[in-house]
């Protein structure tokens, strides 16, 4: 049986293959990302980011640094995703990254979350809550860094 190039992955007709030394041989994504949503995302991204890293500074809440740290992630992702959209959605590296980056941004925004729960807790009583804020926030930040590795 006979295999041809679209039956092993998704090649786009309209987007031939440049075969770079960091292209794959189909698009990775099983299609080719759409540029102008790309360009959007991170333009929002970058929106919150600047909101809230203003909002850090002001109130000099230290402990919500994360979600700054996210969101610089998931802009950088969508930065690769539109290089993998506008210039060669057949790139290893731009997929790569691009993964790397929007993946591990919620591991940050997580934490941050977890950090505004511990002081939630702090300041209403240890009464309310079954652990103290300090395993909280390990514990959680702990489970979430694992579950990402594996």
């Amino acid at each position: 049986m006979a295999h041809n190039e679209s039956s092993r992955g998704f090649v786009d007709p309209n987007w031939p293959n440049p075969n770079g030394s960091n292209d794959a041989p189909i698009i990775i994504y099983g299609y080719v990302p759409n540029f102008p949503l790309t360009i959007f995302a991170s333009t929002l991204f970058s929106i919150s980011l600047l909101i809230h890293l203003s909002q850090l500074l002001y109130y000099r809440t230290w402990y919500f640094a994360t979600v700054p740290i996210a969101l610089i992630l998931e802009v950088l992702g969508y930065i690769f995703r539109s290089f993998s959209a506008h210039r060669d959605p057949y790139s290893v590296l731009y997929f790569v990254l691009q993964y790397f980056f929007i993946v591990t941004a919620p591991v940050f925004l997580s934490a941050g979350i977890y950090a505004i729960l511990s002081v939630l807790i702090t300041g209403t009583g240890r009464k309310y809550s079954p652990l103290p804020p300090k395993w909280i926030l390990g514990i959680f930040v702990t489970s979430d860094v694992v579950t990402t590795i594996v």
